[in-house]
């Protein structure tokens, strides 16, 4: 279905969605220029998965969620910019439709956005690649992972979110830790993407066909794939 909608965007505006979507709102709120979606066969991205981005964008999308609309930068301020339609957010982030998932997170579905536990709604992504927001909590987490083979991966996330942080939540603030801090924004600031360098079809072709690729130990218990092109461009 999100692929779909995905597709759906992209023939309507003739751009592809994240480009549209930066357009609209998330170049303002400073999401990384040099993001992408990988795209499927036919040339669309891929709605539903593979967003190349950082995870502060994600945090910048989550934090302007979790307020509303209101640009991430003016969080917590009075008369902050309004960047997304509120009226539209309060529908999506609502329960709209039941959900049937093979877990115990069965709070409904709003328009894109998942309702969690705890009063809060998400995007969860391939793998456990999840931003949560609690507006009860007033916290944003952002995850990357990879739970692909682990029954209820997300929900195993989410249990440890509430055991190690949500108990031991306090209304007294944290002690400064400058050095932690100035530590945690280098990282970040020094984060980047990879962008894919374009190719030739033949050229990758040729050198991956009909060759065994070893696999590292999984839960699925491959140990070799091989890829087998018969023609091609």
């Amino acid at each position: 279905a999100s692929h779909v909608l995905c597709a759906l965007v992209e023939k309507l505006t003739g751009q592809k969605l994240l480009d549209y979507l930066k357009d609209q709102f998330l170049r303002t709120i400073g999401f990384s220029e040099e993001s992408y979606i990988m795209a499927d066969p036919f040339g669309v991205s891929m709605g539903g998965t593979g967003l190349m981005a950082k995870p502060v964008d994600m945090l910048r999308v989550g934090l302007m969620m979790l307020n509303r609309g209101i640009h991430p930068d003016d969080y917590g301020k009075e008369n902050g910019r309004q960047i997304y339609p509120k009226e539209y957010l309060e529908k999506a982030l609502s329960f709209q439709t039941p959900t049937a998932m093979n877990s115990n997170i069965k709070l409904g579905y709003g328009y894109q956005f998942w309702r969690l536990p705890y009063g809060g709604f998400g995007m969860l992504g391939m793998g456990s690649q999840n931003t949560f927001c609690f507006p009860e909590q007033d916290m944003v987490f952002v995850v990357t992972s990879d739970t692909q083979g682990i029954p209820n991966g997300t929900e195993i996330i989410l249990n440890d979110i509430a055991a190690e942080i949500f108990e031991t939540l306090s209304d007294e603030p944290l002690e400064k830790d400058e050095k932690g801090w100035k530590e945690l924004t280098d990282l970040a600031g020094g984060l980047q993407i990879p962008v894919l360098k374009g190719l030739q079809a033949g050229t990758w072709q040729e050198k991956i066909s009909g060759k065994d690729f070893c696999l590292y130990p999984n839960l699925n218990g491959f140990k070799r794939i091989r890829i087998q092109f018969t023609e091609w461009d």
